[in-house]
């Protein structure tokens, strides 16, 4: 009968324990919601693609890095440009994955900013 009551005793600790923490974890949840506590998110739904950036968007990103991310009102990150191309403007778009979008650094640090500050010059 002693082992018995050990093991029945255990299992209510344990489960004490793990239903405290528990509703630890759901109290500072809803705590920190309430106080508007986390990290941005950058998408929108999109009928078309899915998700999209949300356009005129600005925020830092901390959770991967520190980085500033600008969303132009075309929903690109990006700076902003005219729709009508200057004359002696080359435009070259980069498409990519997660690498190119490159929310975790600021823009100048992105590699198509560098690709830019490399061209720009030649192209000039």
């Amino acid at each position: 009968m002693a082992k018995s009551s050990k093991n029945k005793q255990w299992l209510a600790n344990t489960l004490l324990v793990l239903g405290s923490l528990g509703f630890a974890v759901v109290v500072a949840e809803v705590a920190l919601r309430l106080m508007g506590v986390g990290y941005p998110s950058f998408y929108q739904v999109d009928p078309q693609r899915g998700h999209s950036l949300i356009p005129n968007f600005t925020a830092r990103w901390t959770h991967e890095g520190n980085g500033l991310v600008s969303i132009n009102a075309d929903g690109l990150r990006d700076r902003h440009y005219e729709k009508d191309k200057p004359a002696n403007t080359y435009r070259i778009v980069v498409l990519g994955d997660s690498f190119s979008e490159a929310i975790q650094v600021n823009e100048d640090e992105t590699y198509w900013s560098g690709i830019e500050k490399i061209w720009l010059p030649v192209l000039a």
